[in-house]
């Protein structure tokens, strides 16, 4: 039973969503596949293991499996402010504001769906470099705690939609909060940062998938940590144009992201990336493009970049705040492209004045042989180590 809110409509229940499961190439009522150069589909299986895999098919056609193992996710027991997304499509006409104890559950075959054509969402940011104002989908109410969004269903962000129009949206955006869990959801068609933590701590995102266009929508990055403590991002898929998995401290700088932010500039503290699985048109894996504060402790470990424009990118710009503590270990980098211009698995952006920054390579594996390093600067002030015959050892000072 659906708790009745006004900001949600349901326009229908069974049938939509598990048709357009079964045969996604065929769903013509909300066109996803047709927005994409990419197939895919989400496979509920008795007793499965949460898990994600992209492969080339005969095709030529890039194919995407999201598993999830059917009913594994359920409602946490007892609690009655549970908000149920029933199977079939809920549209979304307004943001979904989480408060303390609420748990947002999307049920096998759910389909949450943002109305790109309501006036319903304010604006609560806006990117210079994209001339558009933005707004948040799914958030939390500041100083919320002990807040969730579970289930095996899917958050259709509408993002080509909006941004044809002039708008952008950040699709879940944990917002000052203290404890919040993300489990099992696939969202699709972001158009800008698509789960995006700020300004928040101890936050835990693990089997979700993010599925956004990898040609044409610039800056829809998939899960970008702003300004948090103690993060875990676990079993995710980051699907992109722009970077899959990054952190930033950002406040402001360049345009106004972080104008609704609650609160003032915080660091970044210790936040993990394990088990991941990125395809884009940019990094895979990064620290940076954003350094307005001090980013201690970030480690990306045990992942998978199946195509980027980079595998691992530390990019000291657009502030100067310390790095420290940065490590990426036990990558495989199956391939990169220059679409956007100079590639390689590797990218050190400049370290602006001398400040300093603190970066660790171990054991990064790379499946194409080409430019293995892309600097863009000779002036560096990074320690690199590294285990691996793919990644020789290097000083770019």
């Amino acid at each position: 039973m659906v708790r009745k809110r006004t900001l949600l409509r349901i326009l229908s229940v069974a049938g939509t969503a598990l048709h357009c499961f079964g045969a996604i190439a065929d769903c013509d009522a909300d066109g996803w596949d047709r927005r994409f150069k990419y197939d895919w589909r989400i496979d509920l299986k008795d007793g499965a293991s949460a898990g994600h895999s992209i492969a080339k098919g005969e095709d030529g056609r890039v194919k995407i499996v999201v598993t999830r193992p059917r009913a594994a996710y359920s409602p946490r027991k007892g609690n009655s402010r549970t908000i149920v997304i029933p199977k079939g499509v809920t549209v979304l006409s307004k943001p979904l504001v989480l408060k303390s104890g609420e748990e947002l559950f999307l049920e096998d075959g759910a389909v949450l769906k943002a109305d790109a054509a309501s006036e319903g969402f304010p604006v609560c940011g806006r990117k210079d470099s994209l001339e558009r104002p933005l707004t948040w989908l799914v958030t939390t109410e500041p100083g919320a705690t002990n807040v969730a969004i579970r289930g095996s269903g899917v958050i259709d962000a509408g993002g080509t939609s909006m941004f044809a129009r002039g708008m952008l949206a950040s699709s879940v955006v944990p917002h000052a909060c203290d404890g919040f869990v993300m489990e099992g959801v696939t969202i699709v068609d972001g158009n800008f940062w698509t789960v995006t933590p700020v300004r928040s701590r101890n936050i835990s995102i693990r089997d979700v998938a993010v599925l956004n266009d990898v040609d044409d929508l610039r800056e829809n990055d998939a899960f970008d940590i702003c300004e948090c403590t103690d993060v875990v991002v676990e079993n995710c898929l980051g699907v992109s144009r722009d970077d899959s998995f990054s952190t930033k401290t950002w406040s402001g700088h360049r345009g106004q992201v972080a104008a609704k932010w609650h609160g003032g500039p915080l660091p970044l503290k210790r936040v993990v990336f394990s088990r991941c699985l990125a395809w884009t048109r940019c990094a895979a894996f990064k620290v940076g493009d954003g350094v307005v504060q001090p980013q201690h402790d970030v480690v990306f470990r045990d992942s998978r970049a199946f195509g980027c424009r980079h595998g691992v990118r530390y990019s000291h710009t657009f502030g100067l705040a310390e790095t420290k503590g940065v490590v990426f270990e036990n990558i495989h980098i199956d391939s990169w492209d220059n679409v956007r211009g100079p590639f390689g698995w590797l990218d050190i952006a400049p370290v602006e004045n001398g400040v300093p920054g603190e970066l660790t390579l171990r054991n990064i594996t790379v499946g194409v042989k080409s430019n293995p390093i892309h600097s863009q600067k000779e002036e560096k002030s990074s320690k690199e180590e590294d285990s691996s015959r793919d990644c020789p050892r290097q000083n770019t000072r």
